[in-house]
């Protein structure tokens, strides 16, 4: 309006006004607000602090808080009733950020979208962390103990990683992966993919390369510019070695006297690094990294890395034994301490703890032969390698020959032809979960 030819100043348009403190939609709690939008109020009197657009419009219920829709009617619907509305894109159970059946699994195409199928779930739906798609209670089963992504040996989503307890059982947990999900070989834990680059192929500290790595953790990189296929966070810090040599992580125990020590001996370090100690009570003065492994020896012997020896006559002669009936053929199902006992008879030595009836018994005569040697995550070549009794092996126990590098030759059992170079962190997985008991060295 005019005033003598001058305009008038409007006082500015009041902007939505907080009723109470709580969560409104507009118009209802919140004056002067849009009644398909929700408020958040802190105090009476004051505008809001923050709003939220609803899709489908907003739900003022008897007793706040207020909420968005997440159902609207719709004529298109079977049965001319509600929609369902999703809350993203993927698998939701129901009542997982959005209306439906609790005991239902929905694929949903798209925020705001109805789910293009769904699925009953018998024993219940799982919600799962917000970037993970929910499942049916029971859907998946783990292929062994350790992390697994989704489609390696076991069912589920493959950018997701799921970390299991035991085979047979669901996961215990999963996380999401954002740049995908990587899977790894036998015995080795499958990872999420990371922006990380490495610098080559080798183990290199964070410090040493690794774009984006911490200094304080030793990377597994497959290759150049490629993401890190593991990681190992280092307490005591990360060692850099010269220009191919794989880095460690630094021990955080001082020497127990001189000589040499696997890193896992007493060192609190890396097992596959043999330390040299000049004095008890002081750090290493030098070490090596073995690149099949380090051996922890007998009291008053100095540990060694693995292969330096070799193995003896014997028991490459039993390997050999076991590595021709596998290679024909003849896995030897579910018949580990005849396989074991065979080819050392066949090599020259019938060992008496072999003679048991099955692979638990005969760890129980090997432990009372004054030379077994408890678990200490390494095993020479040669050395013939004991689980004990669980309901992974029928509660019989398993047996193997050592590689002497981390490895065994094992036997076959229903589904598994049998290897010359399982892993034993993945036999592990296949014994519950359960490590090794010990070793004899014939």
């Amino acid at each position: 309006m005019a005033d003598g030819g001058k305009v008038v100043p409007q006082p500015p348009k009041a902007g939505p006004t907080c009723d109470a403190q709580g969560t409104f939609c507009g118009g209802h709690g919140v004056t002067g607000g849009d009644p398909g939008t929700l408020y958040t109020c802190g105090a009476q009197g004051q505008a809001p602090a923050s709003k939220s657009v609803c899709s489908l419009g907003c739900q003022a219920n008897a007793t706040p808080p207020d909420s968005c829709k997440i159902v609207s009617a719709d004529a298109g619907a079977p049965d001319g009733g509600p929609m369902l509305a999703c809350a993203g894109k993927g698998l939701y159970c129901g009542g997982d950020q959005m209306g439906g059946d609790s005991n239902t699994l929905y694929d949903c195409p798209g925020a705001g979208l109805a789910p293009s199928s769904e699925q009953s779930c018998a024993n219940g739906c799982q919600v799962e962390p917000q970037g993970t798609n929910d499942l049916c209670k029971g859907s998946i089963t783990c292929a062994g103990a350790g992390d697994w992504c989704g489609g390696d040996q076991m069912s589920g989503d493959p950018n997701t990683l799921y970390h299991c307890a035991a085979a047979g059982q669901p996961p215990a947990s999963s996380n999401a992966c954002p740049n995908g999900c990587q899977q790894n070989a036998p015995g080795v834990n499958d990872v999420c993919r990371s922006n990380l680059s490495c610098p080559g192929s080798g183990d290199y500290c964070g410090a040493d390369g690794v774009q984006g790595g911490d200094p304080n953790t030793l990377y597994h990189c497959p290759g150049a510019g490629q993401p890190p296929s593991g990681s190992s966070a280092c307490s005591g810090g990360c060692t850099i070695e010269p220009a191919g040599t794989n880095d460690f992580c630094a021990v955080t125990s001082p020497c127990p006297s001189g000589g040499d020590y696997c890193g896992n001996d007493m060192l609190n370090g890396p097992s596959n690094v043999l330390f040299h100690c000049s004095a008890a009570g002081q750090p290493p003065s030098s070490s090596t990294v073995c690149s099949s492994g380090c051996v922890q020896m007998p009291q008053g012997q100095n540990d060694v890395c693995a292969g330096t020896g070799g193995c003896s006559a014997l028991g490459q002669a039993a390997l050999n034994w076991e590595a021709n009936q596998l290679n024909g053929g003849n896995s030897w199902s579910d018949y580990c301490l005849g396989f074991v006992n065979t080819a050392y008879q066949n090599a020259g030595d019938v060992l008496s703890y072999l003679q048991a009836p099955d692979a638990n018994t005969s760890l129980g005569w090997a432990q009372g032969t004054g030379s077994f040697v408890p678990w200490n995550g390494s095993c020479p070549c040669g050395g013939i390698l004991y689980w004990s009794a669980n309901s992974c092996n029928g509660e019989w126990g398993h047996v193997v020959i050592c590689n002497g590098d981390g490895t065994v030759s094992t036997s076959g059992w229903p589904g598994f032809s049998g290897s010359t170079n399982a892993t034993i962190t993945w036999l592990d997985g296949q014994e519950c979960g359960n490590t090794p008991s010990g070793y004899t060295l014939p």
